[in-house]
């Protein structure tokens, strides 16, 4: 006897949380395939390569999936893309210096982050640090966003300026002034929460330009700062 459709998507929406079973659901049968599909590439979690000569990075591997499955872009509404990971050691010797020579970020070169965002039409976008707070105190180790390749600051700003973009999420950056961070979201007239956590600001207080005149937020919109 055929198990209904009805019913198959009800067992599925039941193991949303549950990654492994539902990567299990999506290789049973064709009618257990679009439901876990839905969960399972809901909200998508980019990390840094493993190493700098890592060929078949995360982001690689997202992005040729997305252009050989393009049904899965229209699943796609969280991203969050991790700057500095476990890939990067933090461990100091007793002079308070790093064992391991510092690398900028992965996503200050390279273009394949900005050929995935490009493709994905995001409710929510995130960009953070897993890192100790120190990593911060030298700002060229952290996201500068004036240094930015081209395409990906073109593509960001696609993304943070989308009237669909409710949530974002910011930890870890280098940007001039928070007129200029601001100014990124000015026309998300969607944006529900704006949530920032160690951002620098390059500008001097006493050179910074006036917040920038922007759309409100929607009624319920929210800016979180962080620590």
């Amino acid at each position: 006897m055929r198990v209904p459709q009805v019913l198959v998507d009800l067992i599925v929406d039941n193991l949303r949380d549950d990654i492994p079973s539902l990567k299990s659901c999506s290789l049973i049968a064709r009618a257990f395939v679009g439901t876990a599909q839905t969960w399972l590439f809901n909200k998508v979690e980019i990390l840094p390569p493993k190493s700098r000569d890592d060929q078949d990075s995360p982001c690689w591997t997202f992005h040729r999936l997305l252009t050989r499955s393009p049904h899965i872009v229209s699943l796609v509404y969280e991203l969050q893309i991790v700057l500095v990971g476990s890939e990067t050691s933090f461990a100091r010797d007793d002079d308070r210096e790093l064992l391991e020579e510092r690398h900028l970020p992965w996503v200050m070169s390279g273009d394949t982050l900005s050929l995935v965002l490009a493709l994905l039409d995001l409710k929510r976008i995130s960009l953070i640090e897993n890192s100790p707070s120190e990593w911060d105190e030298l700002e060229n180790f952290s996201m500068n966003w004036n240094q930015l390749e081209r395409s990906l600051k073109s593509a960001l700003v696609a993304v943070f300026s989308s009237p669909k973009l409710e949530s974002a999420y910011l930890q870890g950056i280098v940007i001039e002034s928070s007129a200029q961070l601001l100014a990124l979201f000015s026309k998300a007239t969607s944006l529900k929460e704006l949530s920032i956590s160690r951002v620098h600001f390059t500008q001097e207080e006493d050179e910074r330009i006036p917040w920038p005149e922007s759309h409100p937020l929607a009624p319920s919109a929210s800016i979180t700062p962080g620590f």
